[in-house]
């Protein structure tokens, strides 16, 4: 199997096509493209980390939707009791967790950090929260896994520490 991660879909989220500039017509369309993407990528026995702010509402409609086992790391806008996400399908919920994936050592968090365990020792930190802004782009090992950066797909470690793009980067939306 192999794990993923990926963050800041905001699934049924009218406003985020505005804020970021996303390609879509309505939140339909939206979802049912996000969807389509992560299903392209991710089989039903891999591990999916979702690093924040999965959907507006609704999660267990989404969740079902998409393959894998997910693992919430809570976002800002995930604001319903863990207990809430655990029944609508995802496997674990935390707010941030330290995984070793391969040989990497990664943090995981929906916000980013500045300064992390093992940040000096080749520590990665994986994060969401930004969408498309970086906003210290000059902090080494740290990678914003969300969509509005890795063209709605899920992407493996080496895929974002490497920035190896596995997957054609086509934005039609058929």
């Amino acid at each position: 199997h192999m794990i993923f991660y990926t963050a800041d879909h905001h699934f049924s989220h009218a406003n985020i096509i505005k804020y970021e500039n996303r390609i879509f017509l309505d939140i339909d369309e939206m979802n049912i493209f996000m969807i389509k993407r992560w299903n392209e990528v991710v089989q039903d026995d891999d591990i999916v980390y979702y690093l924040g702010d999965f959907s507006f509402d609704k999660p267990a409609l989404f969740l079902k939707k998409l393959k894998g086992r997910k693992i919430l790391l809570k976002g800002n806008h995930d604001r319903r009791t863990s207990t809430h996400y655990l029944q609508a399908g995802f496997e674990k919920v935390e707010k941030e967790m330290f995984i070793t994936d391969m040989d990497k050592k990664i943090v995981l968090s929906h916000e980013p950090k500045r300064i992390w365990d093992g940040i000096h020792e080749g520590v990665y930190h994986f994060h969401g929260h930004l969408h498309s802004k970086d906003v210290e782009p000059f902090v080494t090992n740290r990678y914003n896994v969300g969509v509005d950066v890795w063209n709605y797909y899920p992407k493996s470690a080496d895929e974002i520490i490497f920035g190896k793009n596995l997957i054609s980067e086509d934005f039609s939306l058929l």
